[in-house]
């Protein structure tokens, strides 16, 4: 069950943006888009921030790991190496992972790439 009533929420907004919003005015939007903590209790699986794949592949959660440096040991020029892993939400099968230099788009692009049946090319898993 949601915690902050519209009165810490507003007072958080003020904070972080400087606006100052009535409690009743943030109240009232959030009634209007269904947000309130009778219908989020009513219905605890759809609270805000959790959710949860139905069925295999549905979901790929990605996460980067910072390991250790290569070459070790360290000396300059040694770079840390990252793991990247896409994990399927539904089964927890751990769907791909590889370890990259780089933390960075092209490298989680890389990292979700696998050779194609001609061994020269690579196609996205997803």
């Amino acid at each position: 069950m949601p915690a902050r009533s519209a009165a810490q929420i507003a007072e958080i907004i003020a904070r972080a943006h400087g606006v100052r919003l009535a409690e009743r005015t943030l109240r009232e939007h959030l009634a209007r888009s269904g947000v309130s903590r009778a219908a989020i209790s009513a219905d605890p699986a759809k609270a805000f921030g959790r959710y949860e794949a139905s069925r295999r592949n549905e979901i790929w959660i990605g996460d980067v790991l910072i390991g250790p440096f290569v070459p070790q040991p360290r000396k300059p020029g040694s770079k840390r190496a990252k793991l990247f892993v896409l994990v399927d939400d539904y089964s927890r099968l751990l769907v791909g992972a590889r370890w990259m230099e780089e933390e960075n788009t092209r490298a989680g692009r890389r990292s979700c790439a696998r050779p194609s049946a001609g061994g020269s090319t690579r196609d996205l898993l997803f």
